[in-house]
């Protein structure tokens, strides 16, 4: 919210300033018609005057109005800050809590530009523009017609431009966050690629990117130049109809003051257009909308490292805040506003199969609680390998695993299973099943074997197919926190993994679950959190942009 003091020493600034300009030219006229030599001196003494009275206001209005405005932004800040730590334990922790926080800060600084470059000067050209109509129709009512008319043929410009304006920053914006998210995934994994060759492909791909968004910004340039041009061009013309109108009609001094005042307004008048294109490029950040962060409860405490001053709104001032920045880009915190650490960490791994041949080398991977990760890799690339390494069933030859395997449940090519009923193969895994539970997991899989069905060791009287969703069961129906899926979409129908992927997910959100999927067909990618994909030996970290980013063309080959 603006204050009225800011937005009044702005008009009196341009007013003193119009005045200056006018006064110069009645001097002028009156000087050449024959004043006497006192009367000008005066009248140059309190032009210089007005200059004094000029930078002064207009000095005054700029420290007022970026003091209010940062006052006004200050406070919301600490508003929305209040707001934001009371949403931080159900924030999804894989946004990484600073995501919330750049996000906070970003809609703050926009408000802040919206209103010292858009709504404050935008608003002091229009009253001064108020008066200046008003002061016209008193002198001429033709003359405060045709400046009248020239100013709403100008704001309909900028109104009809609006779309065009906004439709070019949107793709400008789009692109220059492509560009960004490409290199940043170049920064990420420019090692490996050189290490690999792909290095030169992938820079001109970049450069392509880059390029696209230079031409982009120049369009955007050049339209709101060429926009301004127009408006400039019929306000011009607007002067040339006024000199028109009152050629022989005024007085020589007065006729000379409202010339100058005119041509003195096309300062301010770019000054307003520029606020209104400025105002048609930054979005409403009006609305704090933290609705995009996915929101979770979490249960599990890893550390006892509390945030809880926090939470208090009655204790939290500015002071504060660096500090709570500093803890929330430190780690991820969990729904207690206590730190989670990572429940998979893998350090340096290097693996030689028996042959001698070099599997893994110096692979290097991360899963926090609630996490839903895809692992990919084609046939060969030590899929299964890295899912024994992580039940525990192969030991690692160097590097650092830290997993607690009590807490894992993972699934091989062929399930365990004993003698028995296929519900009691099922409470092997959680004795206390949820029988509700159980029959929507079953209907979802379209399992139609009943739970009486006796199974023969290892399951050998069903067919593949019966075993492989019995496995998706138990893994379903697990009570464990970590768990480890081989290629768990295989051989189901597309309305079938989406209802698995959906069952998977919920699993990771309602119950904090770590889940790691690892695939070598096509899946949507946008559905998971982590994305990592085995290739030659090395684990890469790929984004969630990997949709639109080339270097996942250089992984699948």
């Amino acid at each position: 919210m603006m204050n009225k003091m800011g937005l009044f020493m702005g008009v009196i600034s341009q007013t003193v300033n119009f005045l200056l300009f006018g006064l110069s030219g009645y001097l002028i006229v009156q000087g050449a018609i024959g004043v006497p030599l006192y009367a000008l001196i005066s009248m140059i003494v309190v032009v210089k005057l007005f200059g004094l009275v000029k930078a002064t206001t207009h000095y005054i209005e700029r420290l007022t109005t970026h003091k209010i405005t940062l006052n006004d932004v200050s406070h919301l800040r600490l508003e929305r800050i209040q707001h934001m730590i009371s949403k931080l334990p159900t924030i999804n922790m894989l946004h990484n809590k600073s995501s919330y926080i750049d996000y906070a800060i970003e809609s703050l600084e926009l408000k802040q530009s919206k209103h010292i470059e858009g709504i404050h000067p935008r608003n002091i050209v229009l009253i001064t523009q108020l008066l200046l109509i008003v002061v016209l129709l008193i002198i001429s009512i033709e003359i405060g017609l045709v400046i009248t008319i020239a100013f709403i043929v100008i704001k309909s410009i900028l109104f009809g431009s609006q779309k065009i304006i906004q439709r070019l920053e949107k793709r400008k914006n789009n692109q220059f966050k492509k560009y960004k998210a490409n290199l940043d995934e170049w920064h990420r994994v420019k090692l490996n690629l050189q290490s690999h060759s792909y290095e030169t492909q992938f820079l001109s791909q970049l450069q392509k990117v880059r390029e696209m968004y230079e031409s982009l910004s120049f369009l955007f340039e050049f339209v709101c130049k060429i926009i301004k041009l127009i408006c400039i061009t019929i306000y011009i013309l607007s002067i040339a109809l006024v000199i028109y109108l009152i050629e022989s009609k005024l007085d020589a001094a007065i006729t000379a003051l409202i010339i100058l005042v005119l041509v003195t307004f096309i300062d301010s008048l770019i000054q307003w257009i520029d606020a209104e294109i400025k105002l048609m490029t930054i979005s409403n950040v009006d609305d704090f909308n933290i609705e995009q962060f996915t929101f979770r409860n979490t249960n599990d405490i890893h550390e006892n490292i509390y945030v809880g001053k926090f939470m208090d709104n009655n204790h939290l001032d500015e002071s504060d805040l660096n500090e709570l920045v500093g803890l929330v880009r430190n780690d991820n915190l969990n729904g207690n506003g206590q730190f989670n650490h990572s429940v998979i960490s893998i350090q340096s791994l290097r693996y030689l199969l028996p042959d001698g041949r070099l599997l893994f080398d110096q692979i290097s991977f991360k899963a926090f609680p609630g996490q839903y990760i895809l692992v990919k890799g084609d046939s060969g690339s030590g899929k299964s390998t890295l899912i024994r390494i992580f039940s525990g069933l192969t030991q690692i030859q160097s590097g650092e695993i830290n997993i607690d395997r009590n807490k894992v449940h993972s699934t091989v090519d062929y399930p365990y299973f004993e003698s028995g009923t296929i519900m009691y193969n099922l409470k092997l895994v959680n004795p206390n099943i949820n029988i509700e539970q159980l029959n929507y997991y079953m209907l979802m899989l379209n399992i139609k074997l009943s739970l009486d069905k006796e199974l023969s060791m290892n399951g050998m009287n069903i067919s593949g197919g019966e075993r492989r969703k019995i496995q998706l069961l138990r893994a379903l129906l697990s009570n464990q926190k970590i768990l480890i899926l081989d290629e768990p979409f295989r051989s189901l129908d597309q309305v079938t993994v989406e209802k698995l992927h959906h069952a998977l997910r919920e699993q990771a959100t309602k119950f904090n679950k770590t889940i790691v999927i690892f695939e070598h067909q096509s899946l949507d990618e946008a559905l998971f959190d982590s994305l990592y994909q085995l290739f030659n030996g090395h684990l890469y970290v790929l984004g969630h942009d990997i949709g639109n980013n080339h270097i996942n063309d250089y992984h699948r080959k």
